[in-house]
């Protein structure tokens, strides 16, 4: 046990054959220790077999250690413990599924929010707001009012996390929660968020942070500082940066990224010191200094600062150099890859789009993902047609192998019976499927998304359908998205059945209209009462009143939440 501990520690790769060794060792703990330590040397050799060990304890350390790498090819995997017995691999799980950051699990983890056990609703809560896919907030808004209050509590976090300003208000009634008060007030300073009371609250969270420092809490200090945005806050994470200890020094990194993420300006000074941690032999020190470089050109504050273009020819050739440096290790490559995403710009997505032209098809695999799964997220429109062609392969990768598995089966095969929402659990590639249909419906959420609904692969229009409701969270789509998708849905011919088009256009039209209820606006309730005045006849039975029902209530909420928010701001 010890020794896999040290030799983890050491970071060199060259011990990663007899961490391997240590995985069949008859000891459960020697062996989930084991599988840890292969985590901080970029190795991922043996790690999969663990999750189906007999122990829960070595299936708990095999899952964070695989999301530790980075390496989504683990999702099918990690998706299938999602339903394990244990109440503490089902957690695990649902934490190593954030780290991987692969919005993919969305839909099986929100499956999760009804679990029984409260620290596995707590779990999934949290990691909802690391995947970020805004999608999700009406979820998390309805998790507000769980019976349990660190589920109520981490919540409230994801939200802040997914910079979900839509749900300011409504999380702004939870300051008068004294269960909740602390965290909701870091979540509406997570979305920039001014009130008077934020400041406030900032100032106590600095008298916090010197009083830890005092007792020699530095990494609690650090992590408060992080909600600080001012040059006192700064000038004690800067002091952190050259402590001793390497969990201090990460979490400070953390926090400078978080700061510089809105106020660039004020971490400046720092950047060559995130520059010089780059470099240093701690792989997990590396990849958190990345990050913050990425978060410090990405802005999301309100103005940008004078500074800004400055700072992008500071940083952005250290991560274009990590990015594309064929002697660092995959883990390094994917933090560059998640920083640059990160920032949303479309000068980075070019470079992610080079990038994924020089990747190998096979050897590249995980890297490859990566890649397109920000440019979907970054909505660069180039790489569409580099999307539909992987879309093409994958489904006929996907038809050779159904083929396959039912040339044993030749009765099944020839009576044609075909579960439009099943697929066999042996497929290892719809964590690809639902990547690829999400991607191409950000990109393109009227002229491919609305299409991708009729997919005949189901996670495609799992994925179709997300994106196209995260537009409408995002602000990036509106009423007249919803409108479209509508009039597809009406102009479907029933002459087409069995089809998986209009089930998969409601579920669409459901999720869309359930985030416009929360980030619509006035122009967005003039545009549902024009859609639900025009509604034509719908072709397929039972669905027509089904909508309609729909977009009243949809109106009716909307107009509520901006008479709330509207009484609100004038307080």
């Amino acid at each position: 046990q010890y020794a896999a501990v040290a030799l983890g520690q050491l970071g060199d790769d060259s011990v990663a054959p007899e961490l391997v060794k240590l995985l069949s060792d008859e000891s459960e703990v020697v062996r989930g220790v084991a599988a840890f330590a292969l985590s901080s040397l970029d190795d991922c050799s043996g790690l999969v077999k663990l999750l189906m060990d007999e122990s829960e304890g070595v299936r708990q350390y095999a899952a964070v250690a695989l999301s530790m790498l980075g390496d989504s090819s683990a999702v099918p995997e990690l998706l299938k413990l999602l339903t394990d017995e244990s109440e503490g691999v089902r957690q695990s799980v649902a934490y190593a599924l954030g780290n991987l950051g692969d919005s993919s699990a969305v839909p099986e983890l929100l499956k999760l929010l009804a679990d029984k056990s409260e620290g596995v609703r707590q779990s999934v809560a949290a990691v909802l707001g690391k995947l970020g896919d805004s999608s999700a907030a009406p979820e998390l808004v309805k998790l507000l009012a769980d019976e349990d209050a660190f589920v109520r509590r981490d919540a409230a976090a994801a939200l802040g996390k997914l910079k979900a300003k839509a749900s300011a208000p409504i999380l702004s009634i939870y300051l008068k929660d004294t269960e909740l008060r602390e965290t909701t007030v870091k979540a509406l300073i997570s979305m920039n968020v001014s009130t008077p009371e934020l400041h406030d609250w900032q100032e106590e969270l600095f008298k916090d942070a010197q009083e830890q420092l005092k007792k020699n809490q530095k990494q609690e200090a650090a992590a408060a500082l992080a909600l600080v945005f001012t040059e006192e806050s700064v000038t004690l994470l800067s002091k952190l940066l050259a402590d001793t200890n390497q969990n201090v020094v990460k979490a400070a990194v953390e926090s400078i990224g978080s700061i510089g993420e809105y106020y660039p300006a004020l971490v400046q000074a720092q950047v060559e010191q995130l520059l010089k941690l780059t470099a240093q032999s701690n792989f997990n020190l590396r990849r958190a200094a990345i990050a913050a470089l990425g978060q410090i050109i990405s802005f999301q504050g309100k103005e940008p600062p004078a500074n800004l273009l400055e700072l992008e020819k500071q940083v952005h050739p250290a991560l274009r150099g990590f990015l594309f440096d064929q002697k660092e290790k995959f883990g390094i490559h994917q933090a560059a890859l998640d920083a640059l995403g990160a920032t949303g710009r479309q000068e980075c997505a070019a470079e992610i789009y080079e990038l994924l032209t020089t990747l190998d098809q096979d050897k590249d695999e995980s890297l490859r993902y990566r890649a397109l799964l920000w440019l979907g997220r970054m909505a660069y429109a180039p790489a569409q047609d580099d999307i539909e062609n992987e879309l093409k392969k994958l489904a006929q990768e996907k038809a050779a192998w159904r083929k396959d598995r039912d040339s044993d089966k030749p009765e099944e095969a020839a009576s044609g019976e075909v579960e439009l929402n099943r697929e066999d659990k042996s497929w290892r590639k719809e964590h690809w499927e639902y990547m690829l249909g999400n991607a191409l419906a950000r990109i393109a959420p009227a002229e491919r998304g609305i299409d991708l609904l009729n997919h005949p692969l189901y996670q495609v229009r799992q994925g179709a359908i997300r994106a196209l409701a995260s537009r409408i969270a995002d602000g990036a789509a509106n009423a007249s998205l919803i409108g479209k998708i509508i009039q597809a849905h009406q102009n479907f011919d029933p002459d087409d059945l069995p089809s998986p088009f209009p089930y998969a256009a409601f579920q669409a039209i459901d999720l869309a209209l359930w985030n416009l209820e929360y980030s619509g606006k006035e122009d967005d309730v003039t545009k549902l009462k024009e859609i639900l005045n025009n509604l034509k006849p719908c072709q397929v039975p039972g669905q027509e009143g089904a909508i309609k029902e729909r977009l009243d209530w949809t109106i009716k909420r909307l107009k509520e939440n901006l008479a709330k928010n509207a009484k609100m701001s004038t307080q």
